[in-house]
């Protein structure tokens, strides 16, 4: 109902709309099945002079369906199956005698069950004759849905290369969703010829089979693709040369990816000359126009077709820009107005960066307070033109009224979060002037709560007077919690399964608590037991309202390293998170961990000292930089992350004289680039080490803590953990070098084709660990985005294989975790 109400908090109130808007509810109300509704609507004088409108609704008794019916579908020899069909329609119209009369929802189903009956292949159904017969006071309707089935058409194709049936029946949907008429053949036929001439296929012949049976037809497309006609050469005729070369860069940046490979598509090459055109314009040329465009085949060989398109234009007079009037500025200097508009005497006139120089004055002002900041010459006086368009006449008075502050700060829509969870957010105060950078901030924070739907930053009208506003924080609290449930696969941990309990408003102070679990069951000969983690947390993003997010949780883990050992880890950590600039983050936490190992076996044989249990108390501070544009498909910007954990007996109240409370410091970092090569083609490169050390001489460092390499997230080509240094007791120190390097090439939608080489290995004590120095996997992939999680499938080839290992890995995910 709201979205009725034909004014909001602010504006001035005007009597003549309470006619309008009583009229408009009882049109909705009727529309829903409450034709005996009363609506009243009064508006209220407060004692400041504002207004407040009372809504009275009495809905009434509502109007209820008496009796549905449904033409029976024509064509069934067997009446059990023309009721078993009919059932469906009637699950698909969803409604029944007895439900509420609602003109809405039936014009929705009547939508939903012609879609439904296309589907089945009644592509001429018609379901838009309803008749309606009310009792005397409307509070009872019989509906009949009268419809008209049509022929029942299904379709065939022949001789199709370029597109696959699956292709075509896609392309027959998309013409079905837009509706079909009698010549509905013909309208496929065009379909198919816009596809086929997309792809450059521009002498496809595409003729049909009919085979007709009572009140059923088959249409077979038989197709005679042809050729893909080639673009032979580009030629521009008209323009002086220095714009003819602008015009060749231009269509070459701005056509489609086929013309660039050299193929004739006709729309790709129209769209490009608009580009020129527009580029032309916006450098002075404001009368340029295309005069002709010529298609001329080139004699070819036999079973080859290509063509050289000539493109005349006349550019016309180069307009530059003339005298400008610049009258009503006092605040900011001329030359920073003309900066702004983008305007410089003598030099070409670019209409769109003009029209945009316009809307970046407003903002200007607006940005500075100066919210009543209005521009008073008429929009068609603002350019004018002298003779032969040579010279362009700017002419701009504006008033730029007065620069507001903010009176009173109100926020609204608060149910669960306590205010000063917002206010602590707000960068501006009562007094401050309306500045708008600090008022977008101000909204961005408040986002990024995570606690709001809807955000809306209003002025409104103060009782300090003219030279004040009311800042009004509108907002619209979303539900805190959430659960989430999924299942996964992965080639090495088998079928994985999730779930995670969250609630992000705790007690209206933005607190948040979640649980979590996770399992895996490996389906290969490393399985031994069912692995699996659960976890709880707790954060508080404003500790004691500072700018540091303070976080504690625990979490319990059974894994198994194949084919060495297995582990069990209970870990309590706690710390601190805070973002130095927006792009860096820093943190600093406590770990502590209780780690048992089990089922030790190195080279085959069981190694009693290694099945042991251990706790480890480490200081763990990290440092990261992240300026990608988008966390989940980043495709241009760094990730580098920095890490250090020192662990010490100290740290878990151990004497440091206990040989088996582990002392050592691992430090890890790595950088992530992403670069897009073109707008569809993104370039990943990594480069990742570590080193560590044991600190008390003699004492080795824990298997769990050692680094690992192989895998789909290191060096693909190797199975996961398959580098590593587990036969060794490592009493110094381990180094780990790794590179990765992929190309993400578009395929269909969101599938993509991705050749990789990845590279590493492990150092002990400096010196590296097998031959040869680096351990080198490349291949392919295929990676599909799903609206779920992603699809991976990556295959890797060992290029310099030791030993027995085998050549090849295969690599296959599916899901996030």
């Amino acid at each position: 109902l709201e979205g009725l109400v034909p004014f909001a908090k602010g504006d001035s109130w005007r009597d003549e709309v309470l006619g309008s808007f009583r009229q408009a509810l009882l049109d909705y109300f009727s529309k829903r099945g409450f034709y005996q509704a009363k609506v009243g609507v009064t508006p209220f004088e407060e004692a400041d002079g504002n207004i407040i409108i009372k809504i009275q609704v009495d809905e009434g008794k509502p109007c209820v369906i008496k009796s549905f019916w449904i033409d029976d579908p024509p064509g069934f020899k067997s009446q059990h199956v023309m009721l078993r069909f009919k059932s469906k329609i009637q699950d698909v119209a969803r409604m029944r005698a007895g439900d509420r009369y609602d003109e809405q929802t039936l014009g929705d189903r009547v939508r939903e069950l012609r879609e439904w009956l296309v589907d089945e292949d009644f592509i001429l159904a018609n379901t838009d004759r309803v008749r309606l017969k009310f009792n005397d006071d409307k509070t009872e309707v019989d509906v009949v849905l009268a419809v008209e089935y049509g022929d029942r058409v299904t379709f065939g194709f022949q001789d199709n290369t370029a597109f696959t049936q699956a292709d075509l029946n896609e392309f027959i949907a998309q013409v079905r969703a837009t509706g079909l008429g009698k010549d509905y053949v013909g309208v496929i036929q065009r379909r198919f010829a816009d596809a086929y001439h997309a792809r450059a296929f521009n002498n496809v012949k595409i003729d049909t089979i009919f085979s007709e049976r009572p009140l059923s037809k088959h249409v077979t497309f038989k197709f005679t693709e042809g050729s893909r006609t080639l673009l032979q050469e580009m030629k521009w005729e008209g323009l002086i040369e220095p714009n003819a070369l602008m015009a060749a860069n231009v269509f070459e940046g701005g056509s489609s990816r086929l013309v660039q490979r050299g193929f004739f598509v006709e729309k790709d090459i129209d769209k490009a000359i608009l580009l020129v055109l527009e580029d032309l314009k916006s450098r002075g040329y404001l009368t340029s126009k295309l005069i002709a465009k010529s298609i001329q085949p080139i004699k070819s060989p036999s079973g080859m077709q290509r063509v050289r398109v000539v493109i005349q234009i006349a550019e016309g007079e180069q307009t530059l820009v003339g005298r400008n009037e610049l009258l009503g500025f006092s605040y900011f200097p001329v030359d920073r107005i003309r900066s702004t508009l983008g305007l410089t005497e003598e030099k070409p006139f670019n209409p769109f960066s003009f029209e945009e120089g316009l809307q970046r004055l407003r903002a200007l002002y607006v940005t500075e307070g100066f919210l009543d900041f209005r521009i008073l010459t008429p929009e068609d006086d603002i350019v004018s033109f002298s003779e032969n368009n040579r010279d362009a006449n700017v002419r701009v008075r504006v008033t730029e009224g007065k620069r507001v502050k903010i009176g009173k700060i109100r926020i609204e829509g608060l149910k669960k979060t306590r205010e000063y969870v917002v206010s602590r957010e707000l960068l501006v105060h009562e007094g401050d002037w309306w500045l708008g950078p600090d008022l977008q901030q101000t909204e961005v924070n408040i986002r990024k709560l995570g606690l709001f739907s809807d955000v809306r930053v209003i002025p409104s009208p103060s009782l300090q007077g003219p030279d004040y506003r009311d800042l009004v924080l509108e907002l619209k609290e979303v539900e805190p919690g959430s659960f989430e449930v999924g299942p996964g696969y992965r080639s090495d941990l088998g079928i994985r399964a999730f779930s995670r309990l969250s609630y992000n408003n705790i007690l209206g102070k933005n607190w948040i608590g979640s649980l979590g679990a996770e399992a895996n069951r490996r389906t290969n000969s490393d399985y031994h037991f069912v692995e699996y983690k659960f976890d709880t947390s707790f954060v508080e993003p404003r500790f004691f309202g500072t700018h540091n997010l303070y976080s504690i949780g625990m979490s319990t883990r059974k894994e198994s390293f194949p084919p060495d050992f297995n582990a069990v880890t209970t870990q309590f950590v706690t710390g601190f998170e805070r973002k130095l600039i927006p792009a860096v983050t820093a943190r600093l936490f406590y770990k502590l961990e209780r780690i048992r190992q089990f089922d030790v076996f190195i080279n085959n044989q069981p190694s009693p000292d290694d099945d042991r249990s251990m706790l480890i108390g480490s200081i763990v501070p990290s440092l990261t930089l992240d300026t990608r544009d988008n966390p989940f498909t980043a495709t241009s910007g760094w990730l580098a992350t920095g890490q250090l954990e020192y662990a010490h007996p100290l740290l878990s109240n151990q004497s440091a004289s206990n040989d088996y409370a582990p002392a050592y410091q691992k430090w890890t970092a790595s950088v992530h680039r992403y670069t897009p090569l073109t707008k569809d083609i993104v370039w990943s490169t990594v480069a990742s080490g570590g080193f560590e050390r044991s600190d008390i001489a003699g004492r080795e460092i824990p298997l769990v803590k050692l680094f690992r390499l192989g895998g789909s997230s290191t060096i693909r080509g190797f199975p996961e953990d398959a580098i590593n240094v587990d036969t060794f007791h490592i009493n110094g120190t381990l180094a780990s070098i790794n590179f990765r390097s992929q190309v993400d090439l578009p395929l269909v939608g969101e599938l993509k084709f991705a050749p990789f080489v990845d590279a590493g290995n492990l150092f002990i004590n400096n010196v590296f660990r097998g031959n040869p120095f680096f351990r080198v996997g490349a291949g392919v992939g295929l990676h599909y985005m799903t609206p779920v999680g992603p699809i991976n499938l990556d295959w890797g080839r060992k290029l310099n294989p030791i030993g027995g290992e085998a050549p090849n890995q295969i690599h296959f995910s599916v899901g996030l975790i």
